[in-house]
C-alpha cells in the first residue's frame, strides 16, 4: 500500500478515495452497473507491475520512450533490466541504455514508432517518473514499437526492416551521401559517432518515392510495382528469400546485407531508380506486358510501401528471353534497334542527354 500510495503522491493525488478510485481506473476496472467490473484481468498484473515499477526509478533510462521493462527481454525471469540486460547489437550497451539498439544509425525513438504518427518527445517529464509526458496520458504508456515486416524483431531492434536484404543503414540515407559507420561510440550512448556532430543526431531516413514510408521500411523504394529484393540483385543471380532461422532479423539468403546494384552505371542503384536501363521508359512499364499492363492505383491498405495494385507482385516480363528483363535490357526484343529508339517517333526522336550523378538523384534515376 506505501508503495502504490507513493505513486500517486507524484502524481498529486491526496484523498484516498481519489486514490483508490484512480487505481482501479488506472489498473483497467470500470462500474457497470455499479460493479466495478475488468474486460480482461491478464492486464492487472502488468498495470499493477508498471505502478511498482514507478514509484522511485526511471521507467526510461535511454529517454528514447520505449519503457525499460519493454527493451529488456527478461531472460533472467527478474523483470529488472539491469541485470543480464539485453543487449540486441553486442555493443555492451545494453538496449534499455541504448538510444541506437541495433546499431543502423537510426533512432530508437524514431523507429519505434510508425513514420506517419510519429510523435518527437517533448522534453518535458513533470511526474519525474523518466518517460516524457508525450507518451503518456491520451498517447498510452510508453511507445509499443512497431514491427513493418512482422518477422521476429520490432523495426528498433531489427538492421533489416523491410526484410529485403538490403540493411536499414544503407536504405535510410542517401545513395550518393552515404555514410558508413565508424564503429566508434565515444560518449558511450549507443550511437555511433558517424551520426552525431556535424551529421546531426542520427540519421532522419530517406523516402524516395515521397509516400508514407521511408526507405527502409519500404517494400518498393521507387513504387515501380518490383519489390526492393529483386531489384537490388542482379536477375541472373537473384536469390529468393528463404527465412529467418536465427531470428536476428535479417532472411538468411541476406545475412552479409545485399548490395544493391545499378545497371546503367548512373549512380542510382535499380531499388531506387525509376528507369533502371535508361531508356526512357519508365520500369512500371517495361515490366509488364503491353496487352495486360496494370497501372498503380495509389492505394496502399496494408501500409508496406508496395502499390495494392500489384499485391501479386510484378514478376518482370523478359520479351525475347535472354538473361535480362525488359526494364534492365536496352534492346528488349533483340533487333539490334535500342528500346529508346523504338519507343519514340523518328521524327519526334529526342536523344538522351549527358546527365550528371547529381542530376539522375533529383531525376530518380530518369534522363
Amino acid at each position: 500500500m506505501e508503495l502504490i500510495t507513493s505513486f500517486f503522491k507524484k502524481s498529486g493525488t491526496k484523498d484516498f478515495i481519489t486514490l483508490y478510485l484512480s487505481i482501479a481506473v488506472f489498473v483497467g476496472f470500470s462500474m457497470v452497473e455499479g460493479n466495478w467490473v475488468h474486460a480482461n484481468p491478464k492486464l492487472i498484473s502488468d498495470k499493477l507491475d508498471i505502478l511498482i515499477e514507478y514509484d522511485g526509478l526511471d521507467l526510461d533510462q535511454d529517454d528514447d520512450g520505449i519503457l525499460d521493462r519493454v527493451e529488456d527481454a527478461n531472460t533472467d525471469g527478474d523483470n529488472n533490466p539491469s541485470t543480464n540486460p539485453t543487449d540486441t547489437d553486442g555493443d555492451g550497451i545494453a538496449d534499455y541504455l541504448d538510444i541506437d539498439s541495433d546499431n543502423d544509425g537510426i533512432l530508437d525513438n524514431y523507429e519505434g514508432q510508425r513514420t506517419s504518427d510519429y510523435v518527437a518527445p517533448s522534453g518535458v517529464d513533470a511526474n519525474g517518473n523518466g518517460l516524457d509526458d508525450v507518451y503518456e496520458g491520451s498517447y498510452g504508456f510508453g511507445i509499443v514499437p512497431i514491427n513493418s515486416d512482422g518477422a521476429a524483431l520490432a523495426d528498433y531492434v531489427d538492421p533489416d526492416s523491410d526484410v529485403d536484404g538490403i540493411r536499414d543503414n544503407v536504405e535510410s540515407q542517401p545513395y550518393l551521401g552515404y555514410v558508413a559507420p565508424s564503429g566508434v561510440d565515444a560518449n558511450g550512448n549507443g550511437l555511433d559517432d558517424a551520426y552525431e556532430g556535424s551529421f546531426g543526431f542520427g540519421i532522419i531516413p530517406i523516402n524516395s518515392d515521397s509516400d508514407p514510408y521511408p526507405d527502409f521500411r519500404d517494400f518498393d523504394s521507387d513504387d515501380d510495382g518490383i519489390k526492393d529484393k529483386v531489384e537490388a540483385q542482379t536477375s541472373e543471380g537473384y536469390v529468393p528469400p528463404s527465412g529467418d532461422s536465427d531470428q536476428n532479423g535479417i532472411d538468411d539468403s541476406y545475412e552479409d546485407g545485399l548490395n544493391p546494384i545499378d545497371t546503367d552505371g548512373d549512380s542510382i542503384p535499380d531499388f531506387l531508380d525509376i528507369d533502371t536501363d535508361n531508356d526512357g521508359i519508365l520500369d512500371n512499364i517495361e515490366s509488364q506486358s503491353t496487352g495486360e499492363y496494370v497501372a498503380p492505383s495509389g492505394v496502399d491498405g496494408n501500409r508496406n510501401g508496395l502499390d495494392d495494385a500489384y499485391a501479386s507482385i510484378i514478376d518482370p516480363m523478359n520479351s525475347d528471353g535472354d538473361t535480362k528483363p525488359d526494364f534492365r535490357d536496352i534492346d528488349s526484343d533483340n533487333d539490334g534497334i535500342p528500346d529508346n529508339v523504338e519507343a519514340q517517333t523518328t521524327a519526334g526522336y529526342i536523344a538522351p542527354n549527358d546527365d550528371d550523378a547529381a542530376t539522375y538523384a533529383s531525376n530518380d534515376g530518369l534522363n
